[in-house]
């Protein structure tokens, strides 16, 4: 997604401060949040109840 984003934002030469902000800050974002989701769910997997949910809040 992020490179394909990237071709089209060159190609129609789109300003560098929104394609870095739409490309790092909002793509960026999902990896962050499926990293912290895929956390909270080990930790309940494991067992480990106390964990996940201090991970939440």
């Amino acid at each position: 997604m992020i490179g394909s984003l990237f071709n089209l934002f060159q190609t129609y030469a789109v300003a560098k401060k929104f394609s870095l902000f739409f490309i790092v800050g909002f793509l960026g974002s999902f990896t962050t949040f499926s990293t912290y989701s895929l956390d909270t769910a080990q930790y309940f997997l494991d067992g480990n109840l106390k964990e996940a949910i201090l991970n939440i809040y």
